[in-house]
């Protein structure tokens, strides 16, 4: 039995508003850790850009290295870089897109509308 004005109600109010803390043993806390891991790897994409760059100039300088031996090395070292970099995007995208939608109070066409966007962009 809650009592107008007691300790209980209003602690109750306060926790609605606190944001959810995410628990040491949940799969939603590794997900994050993981991801802000991954995060943190691609940011040194510019460091290993520079390093290949530099590889290729000094092989085909000294002749180690002909044309295509640059361009696989350039193409097999770029494209994870940007396909990682824009998944991530995206996923932030998704991520901001799903706390807007499950925040806001929407009719169920919008909803189904909704559903369908993201059935056809997964």
């Amino acid at each position: 039995m809650k009592i107008k004005g007691s300790d209980k109600e209003n602690s109750d109010k306060t926790n609605k508003t606190k944001p959810k803390r995410m628990r040491f043993f949940t799969l939603a806390f590794w997900d994050l850790i993981l991801c802000k891991i991954a995060e943190v790897l691609i940011s040194v994409k510019l460091w290993i850009l520079l390093l290949t760059f530099a590889f290729c100039y000094y092989g085909m300088v000294n002749g180690y290295l002909e044309g295509a031996n640059v361009a696989a090395i350039l193409c097999a070292t770029i494209a994870p870089i940007v396909v990682m970099r824009e998944g991530f995007k995206i996923a932030k995208i998704r991520d901001m897109a799903k706390i807007i939608v499950e925040n806001t109070e929407l009719d169920e066409d919008m909803k189904d509308a909704i559903d369908k966007i993201r059935d056809v962009s997964s």
